[in-house]
């Protein structure tokens, strides 16, 4: 094996180029003299990459296994480094119903569980993310309210004038169309009420206010928001499959119910539509969204790592006792 020198012997050599084994050889090496692996003797199925990979996952074991989510590890080279590479996705699904939370918020400001529910869709995304009225409504666009059915209102808009008017713009076509009575994405916010999933984050300081502090549950939450707002910047991330809904699941997450209906939640039926169109998570060709990708090149990409890790689990902890506290 090439540049294996100070190495295990053992390793089964595979197809990939000399270079990049190279590459990974030198990684291994380096995190080896860093402390951050424990060197082990390869086995007989291993190549460098999965030795790689496999003795940094035995190193860090009890780490890597206290959080809950799904973990997975590949070479890559980011900025033309090579490093390994730490993917971290969501598996935590459950539903948590708000009725009661949103009718207390209500009476104090019509807008307030909406500007809650925006702040924590942002923040809890690197850690444990919601499902709110906000990807009801964007999943529900894509899925029903896509290209194609701009392409054909505007063949229905051509056909109506007998193609002798010329297009209108995009808002001028959504008018026309909203004037004959059809169905279009507007429509959608009497599903999913605006005010039930966004709204002025400066309303978040009417949850300093004692009607609202004497709420159940409310010190619980301004607890993990206090936790929150601590997140060094780089951990911050956005939500992922908003911006490519055609092909990335949001994953396995909580799912935020929160209108009074007797039928089941509008929120909670998007969710399995979506799920049922972008196809099962677990599957390996359904891209999911990802809550932390860490890339291991040295000792103080690590020291990242384990700083994220020992993060997500005490905060996914916090985020668990605030929605017990919270929920119906």
């Amino acid at each position: 094996m090439p540049s294996a020198a100070g190495l295990p012997s053992g390793f089964v050599t595979r197809s990939s180029s000399v270079s990049v084994q190279q590459e990974i050889n030198a990684l291994t090496l380096q995190l080896l003299r860093d402390g951050v692996l424990r060197p082990l003797t390869p086995n007989a199925e291993q190549d460098p990459q999965r030795y790689l990979m496999d003795t940094y996952t035995a190193t860090w074991a009890d780490l890597l296994a206290a959080p809950t989510g799904d973990l997975h590890l590949e070479v890559s080279r980011p900025f033309g480094v090579c490093a390994l590479r730490l993917v971290v996705t969501p598996n935590r699904p459950r539903v948590t119903s708000l009725r009661r939370l949103r009718r207390d918020l209500d009476r104090v400001h019509r807008s307030l569980f909406g500007a809650l529910m925006q702040h924590l869709r942002t923040a809890l995304a690197p850690f444990d993310p919601i499902f709110t009225g906000q990807d009801a409504y964007e999943g529900m666009v894509m899925l029903h309210y896509g290209d194609s059915w701009h392409e054909d209102m505007s063949e229905w808009f051509s056909e109506r004038h007998h193609n002798e008017a010329t297009l209108p713009s995009d808002r001028e076509l959504l008018r026309w169309v909203e004037r004959q009575e059809h169905s279009t994405p507007k429509g959608l916010l009497k599903v999913y009420p605006w005010r039930s999933w966004a709204g002025d984050g400066a309303l978040l300081r009417w949850l300093e206010v004692p009607e609202v502090r004497c709420l159940q549950g409310m010190d619980v939450l301004r607890s993990v928001l206090d936790a929150l707002a601590a997140v060094p910047n780089w951990m911050r991330c956005e939500r992922e499959w908003t911006n490519d809904r055609a092909s990335v699941h949001p994953g396995r997450i909580n799912v935020i119910v929160c209108q009074e209906t007797c039928e089941r939640d509008p929120v909670l039926e998007c969710y399995w539509e979506l799920d049922e169109y972008l196809g099962e998570p677990d599957d390996v060709d359904v891209g999911v969204e990802i809550l932390q990708a860490l890339n291991v090149c040295d000792a103080a990409s690590h020291q990242e790592a384990v700083q994220y890790f020992q993060l997500l689990g005490s905060l996914q902890t916090q985020i668990d006792a605030m929605w017990a506290a919270l929920a119906d």
